[in-house]
């Protein structure tokens, strides 16, 4: 019996050790302002991006509302400043708090206002949009892409990027931008996601299968 109890154990134990644990963009979309009418669309992009990897040296000159994955289940190993904490004001997201962070950005060609969302598949725990935060935060974000013009990122002036008061796990933004455009960083929970839930299952219950029957073969006095 105890022999069972440490297969399924065992079971169990390898089942959780291979399920992935990040967050990501789900959705997105432009609603009906000057970057919309001239053809904007949401696009969602693959880091590292296309050449030469970098944003915010204008060099997307779009009317598009871009946005991408950055590094995912990261541990922080210091306290990290935010402009937005849940939804609020400034904060602090605390030592060892696991995070998935993702990249918002609108560089139009000429004047502009991108109006719009994006929607991740976790809760948003908290909004970088200062230029200052943005360039402390690279160290545990950064998934390679180089961060041109950093005296210039952010959000300033009409901008404003807040949590949906309905969905937890989508943003609202409203960017003005020219040159060199507007960027936040979005930081969400982690979601554990199941790659492969057929097998999971069938993993589960034939571990306890082999319990049930190693028990039901045993005399009386074993049981």
């Amino acid at each position: 019996m105890k022999n069972s109890i440490k297969i399924f154990l065992a079971a169990v134990c390898l089942l959780f050790a291979s399920v992935p644990v990040r967050a990501v963009i789900v959705s997105g979309a432009l609603t009906a302002d000057s970057a919309f009418n001239n053809g904007g669309v949401f696009l969602e992009l693959t880091a590292p991006l296309p050449p030469p990897n970098t944003v915010g040296d204008d060099n997307f000159q779009s009317f598009n509302l871009f946005a991408f994955n950055e590094n995912q289940n990261v541990v922080l190993t210091s306290n990290l400043n935010v402009d937005s904490l849940g939804g609020g004001g400034p904060g602090v997201l605390s030592v060892g708090t696991v995070v998935s962070s993702h990249y918002i950005f609108f560089d139009p060609s000429v004047n502009s206002r991108a109006t719009g969302h994006v929607v991740f598949d976790a809760p948003i725990l908290a909004i970088i949009s200062s230029r200052d935060f943005l360039n402390l935060s690279d160290v545990f974000f950064n998934p390679g892409v180089f961060y041109a013009e950093p005296s210039l990122r952010g959000l300033e002036g009409t901008d404003s990027a807040v949590i949906n008061g309905g969905d937890p796990n989508r943003i609202d933004v409203s960017l003005f931008a020219n040159s060199p455009g507007d960027y936040l960083r979005v930081l969400t929970a982690v979601n554990v996601v199941l790659s492969a839930p057929g097998s999971a299952m069938f993993l589960c219950l034939s571990a306890v299968f082999l319990v049930f029957r190693r028990r039901a073969r045993q005399p009386d006095r074993f049981r």
